[in-house]
């Protein structure tokens, strides 16, 4: 690359690096008071990798993928530009903290293109920078193995408790909110360990190696990791905020782990009691009593609005011939004429929008079976 193009695109990677940090806070410490500076940053990094890029074409008179390294920058400006337009189409940025990092890395694997050598000799500071760097992996393998002990708890637990099958050791086992918080944290950490395990390992090969650093397998391994637990993060990623289209409509709305859904009443029930008794005549009398219970109900995620939480009885009294085809009833629906709420929500404005259950009806039914 030009020495120009190359300070660019370095420049980028620091940039970004703001990105890293965010991803880092949110993995360790779930806060996202960092996003604004860093997706600011993140901006500013993108437009100054486009730049390094067209400077680089211009000298070159063609699209520079020429090696590694300039396809490596290419790509990650792509997804940088694929990242920003979605975030700022959707408002969707739950996904930046898997592809802050993804683009920070490529970037500064894509800046590691030297201009002249630099390889360096010292070799106490080899070792020191070498030494770091093993047990920032190791401690990320660790924590990569108490994540898989903990799915692999969370799956068992999650079959016991759906099978209800009994077991002295299985319910020792935690609870499943509690394994869900462990294996986020300990991916989290695995996450960033790892990350700045692979930053220091790029930047300790290019010093002390200079561009040999690429075909060396150990890295080569290290990348492959990386991406897996990167991919990893991506799925495990939790939607945090709400995503909106371009007119501020809400297309859906993050769900809490043990928040009520909407339209879910935490419990529902019915029940019917039913009796007939034969009459002169070859007439059959009949009475029904039927009852229908729902508790409270939430119309939408985060609304505190509520709805239905009541009962609603019913009867039923009649004869019927089954000889000559025909029954003929008296019946009443909503018995207590209760006006409980079947639907409500709250408006654009607050207020508070109703539906409520129709009041006590009667009526009389003939029925005739040809």
């Amino acid at each position: 690359m030009a020495a120009s193009s190359i300070f660019w695109l370095r420049i980028a990677a620091c940039f970004y690096a703001v990105g890293l940090l965010h991803s880092i806070l949110v993995l360790v410490r779930g806060s996202s008071v960092l996003y604004p500076l860093a997706r600011g940053a993140f901006r500013i990094g993108a437009t100054l990798q486009a730049v390094a890029i067209v400077e680089l074409g211009m000298a070159l008179g063609r699209i520079p993928v020429d090696n590694f390294y300039q396809t490596l920058s290419l790509c990650a400006l792509l997804i940088a530009v694929l990242f920003l337009a979605v975030e700022w189409k959707y408002h969707f940025a739950t996904t930046a903290v898997a592809h802050f990092p993804l683009v920070f890395v490529m970037t500064l694997a894509a800046a590691t293109e030297p201009h002249v050598s630099v390889a360096l000799t010292d070799v106490r500071g080899r070792e020191t920078w070498l030494a770091i760097h093993i047990v920032l992996v190791l401690a990320g393998y660790a924590s990569l193995l108490l994540t898989a002990v903990a799915s692999i708890c969370y799956l068992v637990q999650e079959r016991r408790l759906k099978t209800k099958k009994p077991g002295r050791l299985l319910e020792r086992l935690p609870p499943l909110a509690t394994l869900d918080k462990l294996i986020s944290n300990s991916l989290g950490v695995a996450f960033v360990l790892i990350t700045l395990g692979l930053v220091l390992v790029i930047m300790w090969e290019f010093i002390y190696s200079g561009t040999a650093w690429i075909s060396d397998p150990r890295v080569t391994v290290s990348l492959v990791t990386w991406a897996l637990l990167v991919a990893a993060t991506y799925l495990h990623a939790r939607v945090t905020e709400t995503l909106t289209n371009e007119n501020g409509l809400a297309l859906f709305t993050p769900v809490v782990i043990g928040q009520v859904l909407p339209d879910t009443p935490s419990f529902s029930g019915g029940y019917i009691v039913y009796y007939e008794h034969p009459v002169s005549g070859g007439l059959t009398m009949y009475a029904q009593a039927n009852d229908h219970y729902v508790s409270a109900i939430h119309p939408y995620l985060g609304d505190p609005t509520t709805f239905g939480r009541g009962h609603d009885l019913g009867a039923r009294i009649g004869v019927k011939s089954p000889a000559a085809h025909w029954d003929t009833s008296l019946w009443v629906t909503n018995l207590t004429d209760t006006r409980m709420l079947t639907y409500a929500f709250a408006g654009s404005e607050g207020q508070q929008v109703s539906f409520y259950q129709k009041p006590r009806s009667v009526g009389v039914n003939l029925t005739y079976t040809f």
